[in-house]
């Protein structure tokens, strides 16, 4: 079994919330959190899928969405618990 992955560069985007796994481990952007700034760092993982989205990254990539999202919507975060993403 391969480990899901980012694309290379996104680490710091998703520890921070400004990326996010969907359910079907497609790469979705925050909309909230995100800027023109930071567009082009987007654009190199937005859409994509990952190449193994099975077994324990569905459950850990499900977690990370509750942590930076109050629904499923990338449209309404929650504060990342370190201040860290919060807009």
């Amino acid at each position: 079994m391969r480990t899901p992955v980012l694309p290379i560069g996104c680490d710091a985007l998703f520890e921070r919330g400004y990326v996010f796994v969907d359910e079907y481990g497609v790469v979705c952007s925050n909309k909230r959190l995100a800027s023109a700034a930071i567009a082009p760092l987007l654009s190199v993982a937005v859409g994509r899928r990952l190449d193994s989205f099975e077994g324990a990254a569905v459950a850990r990539f499900q977690r990370h969405r509750e942590l930076h999202l109050v629904d499923e919507s990338p449209q309404t975060v929650l504060p990342h618990p370190s201040g860290l993403g919060s807009a």
